[in-house]
Formats: structure tokens, C-alpha cells, sequence
């Protein structure tokens, strides 16, 4: 159901994230390397915006998104597209320098599995940068109110929930809060050890 919801909202869909300044490619941009890096992949990146905003520090940027009318938006910026679901990344392993999913987790009724999957395709020592949504208090309980009755029925995970995930696939990573509701993770894959 959500992403035939996020079909029919592609064409407002930026303005809306504009109004309500939920586009964080700002504190996003401050947590990456200042170093031109290879390949990035945005993780149910809709409309590409926030990877168009952090293009000049990637030699190439991909947007999966399972919505196509949101990915043709995100043919008008400077992004490389693909149909796709983040619980089967079409990418082989160790592929990308940064995988970022941004404003999309709660909407993957598998967390764990699309957490192996953007680990899976990560290369050693990249970066899994993720913003998501904290329920609590009563903004968090009008968002979660707004997602179910709008989008589809959201899967929230906290930030222990989601510490103790990354975690479990050796990540070393920071939580860092951005509102009442918002938080940023920072996660960082392992290097692989060579005998």
C-alpha cells in the first residue's frame, strides 16, 4: 500500500518535505568525509533530493526506490535510478563508499533484513548514514497518527533498537539528535581482516 501512496504523492512530495524542513542533507553532509568519494546508494531515496544535494562528494549517485513515479522525478536530477526493494539490493557485495536511507526505514516492514542488505552491499570502512523517527511525546504521536492514516502502517525502531541491530554486524556507530523526533545514525562497516 505505501508505495502506491508514495506514487500518488510524488508530485507534491518535495514541497511537503520542504514545508515541514524535513530534508536533512545539511547535518547529513556534516557527518561524510570531506574527500570526493566513489559511489553512493540512497536507500528508498524517492525523489533524489537529498542525494542530489550531496552530489559533489560522490562520483556517482544511485536512488532505489520501490516507487516509480518518485524515481521519475528523480530523473530530473543528477542521480542514476533503480526500480528496486531494499530487502533485495540488486548490487553485489562491497559496492558502495556510503549507503544513506534517510526518512525511509520505518516504511521497510523488515528492518534487520534491509539493515544485512545495506551492510551487505557496503564496502569495508564505509559509512550507513540513516535518519529516522523517534515516537515519543506528543509530536511523535502525530506523526505516527499522520503516517498511519496517510502513508501505511510505519514500523518504527528507536535508536537503542536500532544500536543494538548494528551491533549485531560489528558496526561501530554514533546517535545523534536532530528534534524532538528526528535522530541521525552513523554507522561504520568493519574493515576486513586479512590473514
Amino acid at each position: 500500500m505505501g508505495t502506491i501512496r508514495f506514487n500518488r504523492f510524488a508530485w507534491i512530495y518535495d514541497r511537503f518535505m520542504h514545508a515541514f524542513s524535513l530534508y536533512r542533507h545539511g547535518e547529513i553532509r556534516r557527518h561524510l568525509p570531506e574527500t570526493l568519494l566513489d559511489r553512493l546508494l540512497d536507500v528508498g531515496g524517492g525523489t533524489g533530493f537529498v542525494a542530489s544535494q550531496i552530489a559533489d562528494l560522490f562520483h556517482q549517485r544511485v536512488v532505489i526506490d520501490p516507487a516509480m513515479k518518485m524515481l521519475k522525478r528523480a530523473d530530473e536530477r543528477d542521480v542514476t535510478t533503480c526500480c528496486g526493494s531494499a530487502l533485495e539490493l540488486p548490487f553485489q557485495e562491497n559496492q558502495f563508499d556510503c549507503v544513506l536511507c534517510t526518512d525511509a526505514l520505518h516504511h521497510i516492514k523488515n528492518v534487520p533484513e534491509a539493515l544485512s542488505e545495506m551492510t551487505r552491499v557496503l564496502k569495508p570502512g564505509g559509512q550507513l548514514v540513516i535518519l529516522e523517527f523517534h515516537i515519543v511525546g506528543s509530536a511523535g504521536k502525530l506523526f505516527w497518527l499522520f503516517e498511519k492514516l496517510w502513508i501505511d502502517n510505519s514500523k518504527f525502531v528507536t535508536p537503542s533498537e536500532l544500536g543494538t541491530m548494528l551491533s549485531e554486524h560489528n558496526m561501530e556507530f554514533t546517535t545523534h539528535r536532530l528534534s524532538c523526533i528526528e535522530y541521525l545514525v552513523v554507522a561504520k562497516k568493519p574493515l576486513e581482516v586479512t590473514l
